[in-house]
């Protein structure tokens, strides 16, 4: 118990530390005006995607061992099911990378908004 309060304390004072910094960075800091369709940029897109199929699969794992038939099916059909709703989503986020890669896009505010290079 005390462990875990004082992780959370930590947790907690390292968000509102990070916070603060970017808030005061942002201050003294110029606005990126180009957005590059990078590969760390899309590993930041699918950071909770990718850590839902983890956790999916962590429920799962331990039924795939279960001592009876019912429970081992259970677990297959949870597994399937977890499956079928991340691989069209991961295939889709592929194909966005894929066509987006050598695409630029640019904050014009004096020309009306974005455009694209």
């Amino acid at each position: 118990m005390n462990l875990t309060r004082s992780l959370l304390e930590a947790t907690v004072s390292l968000v509102v530390l990070m916070g603060l910094s970017r808030w005061v960075l942002g201050i003294f800091g110029k606005k990126a005006t180009v957005f590059h369709a990078t590969a760390t940029r899309q590993l930041v897109l699918l950071t909770w995607p990718l850590l839902a199929v983890g956790t999916g699969f962590a429920a799962a794992g331990p039924g795939l061992l279960a001592p009876t038939a019912a429970e081992r099916g259970l677990a297959w059909a949870l597994l399937a099911a977890i499956l079928a709703l991340a691989v069209p989503a991961l295939v889709l986020h592929l194909r966005y990378y894929t066509l987006n890669a050598a695409t630029t896009l640019v904050f014009d505010p004096l020309g009306g908004g974005y455009r694209w290079l």
